[in-house]
Parts: C-alpha cells; structure tokens; sequence
C-alpha cells in the first residue's frame, strides 16, 4: 500500500504542474453601449504548447442564459496572452442587463460577468471622442485651407441671408 501511495503521489503532483490555467481574464465590469468591449487574458500551459485555439461566448443571463454571439476564435500569442474585441451594439445587447462572456483555451474554461450601461452619446448620435476627432480636424495645421474654405463658405452664406432679410 505505501509503495502505491509513493508512486501515485508524484503522477498526481506531475499531472497538476502539467495543467493549464487562464489566468487574469480581464472584461470590464461596465460596457457603455455602442462601446467597444475588450476581453484580455492569459493562457498558460506548463506543457509550452504554443499552438492554442480561444474560442470567444457571450452569454445573455436574463434569458435562459444562452449564446447571443460567438466571437471569432483566436490563436494564443507568444507569451500567452490571448485578445478578443467586440463592438456592443443593439439589439443583441439592452442596457441595464448583465452578460456573461465565457473564454475557453484548450481543454480550460474561464468566464466573466458584464453590465451593459447607458451608452456615452452627449444628443443626437454624438459622442465624446465624435467632438474631440472633429477638433483635432479643425486644429490641425494641414487642414487649414479646408478651413479657410469653410470658413469663406459661411461668410457668403451670412452675406446671402443678410442681402435677402435686411435687404440692399
């Protein structure tokens, strides 16, 4: 019996440092909609098999908890690290709800819930990056006869509306 228990110890301490493990799943706990959602981790396998495929899920914890889409699969990168993006848009996707997004690399499985919140559109579409990318347009020095032709544009047009309200 102790002959048994010294041979099995070491296989079973062998097979867990042989195992692999998704270590730091990273998934932001808020998602605004219309966002970009990021799941970020690592997969790592004593075994160095660098050749692994994630497979990407996500969940819909509300309803019956099934598969609203599967992400593209990915190849594990060479340190281990794994990326997945995906656009949060309606209607797969309603705000105020949780969702569930499940990472499986090789034989392990790893998951994380998600809440879906208000999206970040200040009125009418626009958003914060939409204002800021428009500034930086407007600032920028090689746009500047753009901007001298916009800006003859609304000069004639203030002209034209002046002529035809206010007259000669």
């Amino acid at each position: 019996m102790k002959k048994s228990v010294l041979i099995l110890l070491p296989l079973l301490f062998f097979s867990y440092a042989m195992a692999a493990v998704i270590s730091n799943l990273t998934i932001p706990s808020n998602v605004p909609l219309n966002s970009v959602l990021t799941i970020f981790g690592n997969y790592v396998d004593t075994g160095n098999d660098t050749n692994v495929l994630c497979s990407f899920f996500l969940f819909d914890t509300a309803d019956q908890n099934q598969v609203i889409i599967r992400l593209s699969d990915e190849y594990v990168m060479e340190d281990g690290s794994f990326f997945s993006p995906y656009q949060v848009t309606a209607p797969l996707f309603r705000r105020g709800y949780d969702y569930n997004a499940v990472v499986k690399c090789g034989g392990e499985t790893a998951s994380q819930l998600f809440y879906v919140g208000q999206k970040e559109d200040i009125a009418l579409g626009i958003t914060p990056d939409y204002l800021r990318n428009d500034l930086a347009f407007w600032l920028d020095p090689e746009n500047s006869l753009t901007v001298v032709f916009f800006l003859f544009a609304i000069l004639v047009s203030a002209s034209v509306v002046y002529l035809v309200i206010g007259g000669f």
